[in-house]
C-alpha cells in the first residue's frame, strides 16, 4: 500500500475538521432555530463539498496536489470567509479580497498546468504562455462573477455588493465589489506570473509545477 503524501493529511485534516465544525453549527442552528446571519446554507455547502473533496482526495487518477490548492480555497472562502462569517466581521480588512488574490494566483497556476498538458512548453514562445495564462485566469474570474450574478437573480442574495432601493422601490445593486474582485483576481494573477517569469528556475516554482504535472 502506498504512503499518503504530507499533502494528503494535511487536506484531510483540514476537511475532517471544516466537516466537524460545520456539523455542530447546523446541529445548533437547527435545533435554536437562531440564525441571525443565515449561515445555514454556507455550513451544509461546506459539509458537502468537503466530502466531495474527502473522496476525490482517496481517488489516485486525480492529481494530489491540485487537490490541496482547492482544499486550502474551500478553507478560507467557504470556512473560514462564508461559514465563520469572516467577510462580515473582519470586512475592515477586506478578507474577501485576500481569497480573491489567491483565486487568482491559483487560477493562473491551472492555466498554466492545463497548457503543459495540451502542448509542449519548450515549444511556446514566453510571451505566448503568460497571455495565454492571464487570459485563462480572467476568464475564470468572470464565469465567477457570472455564477454569482445568477445566484443573486435567482436566490435574491447580495454577493455581488450592497443593495440599495430607488424611490419606487427598486433594488440596485453597487457592482463596485464586483469590480474590486476582479482587480483582486488580477493581482493574483500578476503576482503567479512575476513568479513564473522571474523564479521560474527556483526550487519553490520548479517544485510547485513538477508536483502538479505528476
Amino acid at each position: 500500500m502506498k504512503k499518503k503524501s504530507i499533502n494528503y493529511w494535511i487536506s484531510f485534516v483540514i476537511l475532517v475538521a471544516m466537516i466537524l465544525t460545520t456539523s455542530i453549527l447546523s446541529i445548533i442552528v437547527l435545533i435554536t432555530k437562531n440564525d441571525p446571519n443565515e449561515r445555514l446554507g454556507s455550513h451544509i455547502a461546506t459539509i458537502l463539498i468537503s466530502v466531495v473533496l474527502i473522496l476525490m482526495l482517496n481517488n489516485k487518477r486525480i492529481n494530489e496536489f491540485i487537490l490541496t490548492y482547492a482544499v486550502i480555497y474551500v478553507f478560507i472562502a467557504l470556512f473560514l470567509g462564508a461559514s465563520l462569517n469572516l467577510y462580515n466581521t473582519v470586512s475592515f480588512i477586506h478578507y474577501d479580497k485576500f481569497v480573491h488574490v489567491y483565486f487568482g494566483y491559483t487560477a493562473t497556476f491551472v492555466g498554466l498546468l492545463i497548457m503543459s498538458k495540451l502542448t509542449k512548453m519548450s515549444e511556446q514562445n514566453r510571451l505566448f504562455i503568460i497571455l495565454f495564462i492571464f487570459s485563462f485566469s480572467l476568464m475564470t474570474a468572470a464565469v465567477w462573477e457570472f455564477i454569482e450574478f445568477t445566484g443573486d437573480k435567482l436566490f435574491d442574495t447580495v454577493t455581488q455588493g450592497p443593495a440599495f432601493y430607488t424611490y419606487d422601490g427598486r433594488k440596485i445593486i453597487d457592482v463596485g465589489e464586483t469590480m474590486f474582485d476582479m482587480i483582486s483576481n488580477t493581482v493574483g494573477t500578476i503576482i503567479f506570473i512575476l513568479q513564473y517569469v522571474f523564479l521560474k528556475e527556483k526550487a519553490i516554482t520548479k517544485s510547485m509545477i513538477a508536483s502538479a504535472l505528476k
